[in-house]
């Protein structure tokens, strides 16, 4: 009896052992969420970044143009063997903050509202420039500043298309006033669907449409560059960069309406596609030290 009974205070131990064990492995890989708005990742932040789990960008230039005067932006430049061929379903995002310490000319309310600093995400054969200057480019760009009668300020363009989608001196009825905010984590993404042989570009900013248009050419030369930003109103300003992820398929809404719940924890496998990219930020890091999860040589650079 005594033995059977040590036995089965043994087994017992095993199995409460294991279950602590598992419990911290899962911990350890769990992204904390603080607030509904921002991607909080362990550990805590450096000293010189106040958004755990980013990576800080900062302005050196003036880069100039309609969406921004600084150039913190950051690019995913995936090996030409991944490069996206044709008019091909994608799907790139992030999670991005501009700093509203460094970039302090945004408003929060005054007028027909506040626009709040330049954003951009885009896609090309080589480093897109600002508004479609560089090889094969497709993207999304919002102002510095609005224009008008109270509607969002932004632009679509692709290089093979030229303006596809421009709101700019419109009414909110035209053009309704969904922008990149500063000062809190937001989601932005930009996808590309063929859907019945028709290609549909749509950028959304919080899940929400901020402009879509279908007849989308093919690109001249395959895509293989990515990029976020720049974000803010100054030349020095200063963007975070949390989780980013590039995918062959689009992810989300293909009717250019329909909105959805962005992810706070970006999956490496997608329905219907592969993850080219993934960039999880674990700790305040640097692009050189950051990690492609999807172990296909993604070089991050500012």
């Amino acid at each position: 009896m005594l033995s059977l009974g040590f036995k089965q205070i043994q087994r017992t131990l095993r199995v409460n052992v294991a279950r602590v064990v598992v419990a911290a492995l899962v911990g350890s890989l769990l992204v904390p969420v603080v607030g509904i708005t921002a991607p909080q990742i362990l550990p805590s932040a450096a000293a010189n970044n106040s958004n755990p789990g980013s990576i800080a960008v900062t302005s050196d230039s003036n880069w100039g143009g309609n969406c921004a005067p600084g150039n913190n932006y950051l690019t995913l430049d995936i090996p030409s063997g991944l490069a996206l061929s044709g008019n091909v379903a994608y799907t790139i995002e992030a999670w991005v903050k501009t700093d509203p310490v460094t970039n302090p000319n945004y408003t929060s309310s005054g007028g027909d509202g506040s626009i709040q600093g330049c954003a951009e995400v885009a896609a090309g054969a080589s480093i897109p420039e600002r508004f479609g200057g560089a090889d094969s480019y497709e993207g999304w760009n919002q102002r510095g500043a609005r224009v008008g009668s109270g509607g969002g300020s932004h632009y679509m363009r692709t290089s093979a298309n030229g303006v596809v989608g421009r709101c700019d001196g419109a009414t909110i009825a035209t053009c309704p006033k969904v922008e990149f905010p500063t000062g809190r984590w937001t989601h932005i993404a930009l996808q590309k669907s063929i859907v019945n042989g028709t290609a549909r570009l749509t950028a959304f900013v919080g899940g929400v449409v901020v402009q879509s248009a279908t007849g989308i050419s093919a690109p001249s030369n395959p895509l293989r560059i990515f990029k976020f930003g720049p974000f803010g109103d100054s030349a020095s300003g200063k963007a975070f960069y949390g989780q980013m992820r590039l995918s062959n398929v689009a992810l989300y809404p293909t009717d250019g309406t329909s909105a959805f719940t962005p992810s706070y924890d970006f999956s490496t496998t997608v329905s219907g596609g592969t993850v080219l990219a993934l960039i999880k930020p674990q700790t305040n890091t640097t692009t050189a030290n950051a990690v492609d999860l999807m172990n296909n040589g993604t070089v991050l650079s500012t």
